[in-house]
């Protein structure tokens, strides 16, 4: 009985296919993995159907960038991976292996296909004899390894295997024709082979699709899933001790490189994009310069985890220094897939010889640089730029990838609202590096196609996550100084954040982009993000917060904030200072405007999506620092109010570190304060009255019975009334001390000797006679509650104070300077 299971294939991209399944019995509509929504809708609209279901294989931008549009039009639920639960946007229905779904009542088997990514999935409907595996398999070739194992595409491709020969399979890309060229010349005494070659290049002259094809083609055919043929292991010099898996990888080596020819590559490139992991002599060499800096380390690390690559690290220090998390790079050092150059990016022979005979370089870009010499850091930026291109292309390097910012077209004088890459760069900006940065950016533009060189720049916005040195530690270092605690401007502003880890990610998508999509990627930029803006200050929030300090309250005026910088900066390049006001005042201008950004393009293009979630990546990001400053807070400072106290038991009470005893000794300070004051006796009669309530209430203790209703009451011990001797020698020796030291001060204040002295005791015995004589009450009172809050909130705040006050005297000394400017070069000033 023929299916009533229908399938349509919907040409998207460039070479994509989509595929539109109907059940010609209940009417129900689903595409497979439509990368665009246009031709669907078109095609949809064209039948007069209606869009049930959307199934995804994967999560690359590739087989999913039409579903938001398709989804809000249509209301279809969207089917995939559990596994990419957070990586495909508007997910409805999660599968997993062996997991049975119904489709019009259709069953459908659910693949566990990894390989091509972690999450790959493949839908096979057994009653119709057909698979739909996006990225797995095409006819006579297979998927790239972007997440994926050797081992795990050898699995996956198994399973296809496996299935009845008249199995039809739709792949996700029209490639055949290409792939026919290498399959042929690797085994080319196959009939079958040259029978399928004939019917493919007929259908293609007709502009027809070569898709579907079966199971049975692909087993007689298809060079990876016959890795175990001698022909081929022969035509590719695969030993016959290599397991499937080390052929696999073999085979799609050749193929790549053999692609790679087609292109036009340089002749001198012997590692190509291969795709596959396994031994060393056939992996990937690329060359991170900047290798040790924040976002390089990130780089480093992901590189040597996908395991299909030797690592150059290129930097600028002497030594290599590793530390606890570099784990990763320690074993690839040892075992020879990773090496340390060291660099200068204003020496090119240096970075000619660390590039030589790499495939790809990425160029992270200076770092640690000193922002008051503006002549090095041209040379650093800007030259070194240029020395970097100029090595490429000398040593033959294909790719070059620069890891810009989106500063590049920010200068806070207007907000940016999903900017994308048509945005124009200022005429200015306000800080000389970021005006170094985008020169630095259009020279790597420029050089595209320059020897057969591809370059493409990436611009991250405000990029974190552990080991930065940049935005986290100068907000941590604001929370410490108490900046943290006040908010530029209105604090509704909106910004993109990007966690290393993503960007890391998103330059070996572009380096994979570079050929797959070169002429969409090659000499463009793309902006990354982690696809999700925040306003600014919960993000700054989240991080103070959870590295202990108190989240932002205090809004300021952003025109009184880059004011007081200016004017410091000023002040500092007057005393011919060293400053990070430029720093600061880039801070300013981030925090108090919106700025985010569209990435449709690094999604559409690079294939990129963010592997690591705002949320995961302020998680790991805290936990980093958090370890960090437990390392480097081995000390405890005492603040200044806690000293002033004596850091004893009395500072502990009225700075209120312990609440319960700060509360109980200020309620019984108020009634004696009541007693003494108020209670209509005289101070004489309401100090008898206390001391004899006293000495009742000790009496009647010694009367309590040990338990009341089963309740043991705690007796006072008769020893607790006892004074030690020594304790009475101390007393008596401090009063001795104390009587001798009056004496001494009256006999020289009765002879002349110390009239400061003497004026010192005649002011305070004066100010003493005028509080008695108007309210000794009132001046008690107000010192009790002076010094129950006084003191705590000067602690609270105390960094601040002290910082205003810094200001304040260089705003003073600044005024002084303008109104008495100084005569004479030679003279001193008055005050140190």
């Amino acid at each position: 009985m023929p299916s009533s299971l229908k399938i349509e294939l919907v040409p998207c991209s460039k070479d994509n296919y989509a595929y539109l399944l109907h059940d010609e019995d209940t009417g129900t509509v689903g595409v497979v993995d439509p990368s665009e929504a246009a031709p669907v809708i078109e095609a949809l609209s064209r039948k007069n159907w209606n869009l049930t279901y959307i199934l995804n294989t994967h999560h690359h931008d590739d087989h999913i960038g039409g579903n938001a549009e398709l989804k809000e039009r249509y209301g279809a639920k969207v089917i995939g991976s559990a596994v990419d639960k957070d990586r495909i946007p508007g997910i409805d229905i999660l599968l997993k292996d062996s997991d049975k779904w119904m489709f019009a009542g259709h069953e459908v088997r659910v693949l566990d296909t990894p390989g091509h990514t972690q999450g790959h999935i493949s839908f096979y409907f057994p009653a119709s004899a057909t698979i739909f595996t996006g990225d797995l398999i095409y006819s006579l070739s297979c998927g790239t390894l972007s997440e994926g194992t050797p081992e795990q595409m050898l699995s996956s491709l198994q399973k296809i295997v496996s299935l009845p020969d008249d199995t039809n399979i739709y792949c996700g890309r029209e490639n055949t024709a290409g792939n026919l060229k290498f399959a042929l010349s690797v085994e080319p005494k196959n009939e079958t082979l040259q029978s399928y070659a004939t019917r493919v290049a007929h259908l293609r002259s007709q502009g027809l699709p070569s898709i579907p094809t079966t199971v049975k083609v692909e087993k007689a055919c298809n060079p990876f899933l016959r890795t175990s043929s001698k022909d081929i292991r022969k035509s590719l010099s695969i030993p016959d001790s290599a397991t499937e898996a080390e052929a696999l990888r073999l085979d799609s080596a050749e193929f790549y490189r053999e692609k790679a020819k087609e292109l036009g590559f340089n002749s001198a490139i012997t590692m190509v994009e291969d795709s596959v992991r396994g031994g060393d002599s056939h992996l990937k060499t690329c060359v991170v310069l900047g290798g040790r800096g924040f976002i390089g380390r990130s780089l480093v690390s992901r590189l040597l985890r996908l395991g299909n690559w030797t690592v150059r690290v290129a930097d600028s220090g002497h030594t290599l220094h590793l530390d606890e998390s570099d784990s990763v790079l320690e074993d690839a050092l040892s075992s020879g897939r990773a090496s340390y150059h060291c660099v200068d990016v204003r020496d090119k022979p240096q970075i000619v010889k660390a590039t030589e005979g790499s495939y790809v370089v990425f160029y992270m870009g200076a770092t640690d640089l000193p922002s008051h010499d503006y002549f090095d850091c041209y040379r650093v930026i800007v030259q070194g730029t240029r020395n970097v291109i100029s090595a490429c292309r000398e040593s033959g390097v294909r790719k070059l990838i620069y890891n810009s910012s989106a500063d590049v077209v920010f200068d806070g004088s207007q907000p940016i609202r999903d900017g994308d890459e048509s945005l124009r760069r200022p005429l200015k900006f306000q800080s000389m590096l970021t005006d170094f940065k985008a020169q630095a950016e259009s020279l790597i533009k420029f050089a595209n196609s320059c020897d057969g060189l591809l370059t493409c720049a990436l611009r991250s916005s405000i990029v974190f996550g552990p080991g930065d040195t940049e935005f986290v530690p100068f907000v941590v270092n604001l929370a410490k100084s108490g900046y943290a605690k006040f908010i530029t401007g209105s604090g509704e502003n909106m910004s993109d954040f990007t966690y290393s880890e993503n960007v890391s990610h998103a330059h070996i998508c572009a380096a994979e982009a570079l050929d797959s999509q070169m002429e969409f990627v090659a000499g463009k930029e793309f902006f990354i993000t982690n696809l999700k803006p925040v306003r600014f200050w919960d993000f700054v929030s989240h991080i103070v917060e959870g590295l202990g300090y108190p989240r932002p309250s205090i809004k300021l005026p952003v025109r009184l904030v880059l004011f007081v910088f200016s004017l410091l900066k000023w002040t500092h390049e007057k005393e011919g200072l060293g400053s990070n006001y430029d720093t600061a005042h880039q801070y300013a201008l981030l925090a108090s405007s919106t700025r985010t950004f569209n990435c449709n393009a690094a999604k559409k293009h690079l294939g990129y999506t963010p592997v690591v979630t705002l949320e995961d990546g302020i998680a790991s990001t805290l936990q980093w620092f958090s370890r960090d400053l437990e390392k480097s807070d081995d000390t405890i400072i005492q603040s200044t109010a806690d000293q002033l106290l004596g850091c004893g038991k009395v500072a502990d009470i009225l700075l209120w570190r312990n609440e319960k005893k700060t509360f109980v000794s200020f309620l019984f300070l108020n009634l004696f304060y009541y007693w003494f004051f108020f209670s209509g006796n005289t101070f004489t009669s309401s100090a008898a009255q206390l001391l004899f309530i006293f000495a009742v209430a000790l009496y009647g203790v010694a009367f309590v019975p040990s338990k009341i209703f089963g309740f043991q009451v705690k007796k006072i011990p008769p020893w607790r009334f006892e004074i030690s001797e020594s304790a009475v020698r101390d007393l008596s020796r401090d009063i001795v001390v104390v009587w001798n030291q009056g004496v001494r001060g009256f006999k020289s204040l009765s002879t002349g000797g110390d009239w400061i002295k003497f004026f010192k005791i005649a002011g305070s015995l004066y100010l003493l006679k005028l509080i008695v004589s108007r309210s000794l009450a009132a001046f008690l009172f107000t010192v009790m509650s002076f010094s129950f809050t006084a003191f705590f909130i000067y602690e609270q705040y105390e960094l601040e104070l002290y910082h205003l006050a810094r200001i304040f005297v260089e705003c003073l000394t600044v005024i002084k300077r303008m109104v008495i400017p100084v005569s004479d070069a030679s003279s001193k000033p008055m005050f140190m």
